[in-house]
């Protein structure tokens, strides 16, 4: 384009010079690239979970550019499984892991981008993944780097604890005259599979059995436990022997929330449930809860008295418990699984449900910790601890 304009040259007369018209906001072509991954976080060690990944490289220019090419690094276990909707580029790439290539060419108008919407499956390991996409121009700038996509593949437990170099976060519940820290303890060997386990015997620390108390608990207490809401909560448990009267039970705390600061009156203050199993000769199983006095009324000495649970269902006698087919015998190691899901709770000894209560009756305890809990329990061992979230 141009402009013409008469000028005066000497005596020859007028003549036309052509000058060329300036476009005052050009710029040439220029890439820059941006990636973002939908959802950020997956849980690991279960079915892989599928990532949308969005890659946009945009145009800053006034003037058409050309990427040749877009490559993309996929990390290690992501693979590479269709375009999603909102693509600009349709056609899937060559290859499914590592290195995958869009080839172009592929025309970015001036102040335009291009948009690659895909999916993938993600890795099972737990782990933080980078994702890192760029592109071969021949025209124009490339981008100055590739655009980064962090993906976090998340532990998929809350709790996992085999004992063999136990947490510091496990707590024995003191907090009455006649517990003492020797009742829980470790023990090497211990365990099912020759472990360590965890083990309590109710007459440990004391000169005279008769002295030793009977109810017991130990709590996890890490950071935000007690603030935990659905999840499965599962252990391995065996009672050897009791003391002989047949009244020892052990099994599972959860749900539950522990205050042991300094003035609390003895064995307050615990809310929570106690699911529990006594293998013989009583062979029962057991679903309590902790609730205020007026909730329990007479069977109550204190609020969330850790040792007075109200009993919300009972599964007793070789019949019953042989028509859900189960025979709790002592010295057997069991499965003890919970299940907690707002109110929903579900009880299982051995995959066999035994309990399904719906907990609609004064205080309902939503979140919660989980732990252990014995009733003159002579030999309790514990092994094998996972607390999974409920999605």
């Amino acid at each position: 384009l141009s402009d013409s304009v008469a000028v005066e040259v000497g005596e020859v007369g007028p003549k036309t010079v052509f000058m060329p018209l300036i476009v005052r906001d050009y710029a040439p072509p220029a890439f820059r690239a941006t990636k973002r991954a939908d959802p950020t976080s997956v849980i690991g060690e279960r079915a892989a979970e599928t990532i949308t990944y969005t890659v946009v490289f945009s145009n800053a220019g006034t003037e058409a550019g050309v990427l040749a090419d877009v490559r993309d690094t996929l990390p290690a276990g992501f693979t590479f499984q269709q375009m999603a909707p909102g693509s600009d580029v349709t056609a899937a790439p060559t290859g499914t892991e590592g290195e995958i290539v869009w080839a172009g060419p592929f025309t970015v108008a001036g102040r335009s981008s291009l948009r690659l919407v895909y999916q993938v499956l993600a890795s099972t390991v737990v782990g933080t993944y980078n994702n890192s996409a760029t592109a071969t121009v021949s025209k124009g700038i490339p981008p100055e780097g590739p655009a980064i996509a962090a993906v976090e593949v998340e532990e998929p437990y809350l709790l996992l604890e085999d004992f063999e170099n136990p947490s510091p976060y496990w707590e024995p519940f003191l907090n009455n005259w006649r517990l003492n820290e020797e009742q829980w303890h470790y023990k090497p060997g211990g365990s099912y599979d020759g472990s360590q386990a965890l083990g309590h015997t109710f007459w440990f620390g004391v000169s005279d059995p008769a002295d030793g108390a009977h109810d017991a608990l130990f709590t996890y207490q890490g950071p935000g436990a007690e603030q935990w809401t659905d999840y499965v909560y599962k252990a391995r448990a065996v009672l050897h022997f009791d003391d002989g009267s047949g009244r020892g039970q052990f099994g599972l705390f959860f749900r539950g929330t522990v205050d042991q600061s300094e003035g609390q009156p003895p064995g307050r203050y615990v809310t929570g449930y106690y699911f529990t199993v006594k293998p013989s000769p009583t062979k029962a199983v057991l679903l309590m809860q902790m609730r205020t006095d007026d909730e329990c009324g007479d069977d109550c000495n204190y609020n969330y008295h850790f040792s007075n649970p109200i009993l919300i269902d009972i599964l007793k006698g070789r019949e019953d418990l042989e028509a859900k087919g189960l025979d709790l015998d002592p010295g057997r190691w069991y499965w003890l699984r919970v299940e907690v899901r707002g109110p929903q709770i579900r009880c299982y000894v051995d995959d066999v449900l035994v309990f399904d209560y719906y907990d609609n009756i004064g205080t309902v305890f939503t979140a919660g910790t989980v732990g252990f809990y014995t009733y003159i329990a002579g030999d309790a061992r514990f092994d094998s601890v996972s607390v999974e979230p409920l999605e």
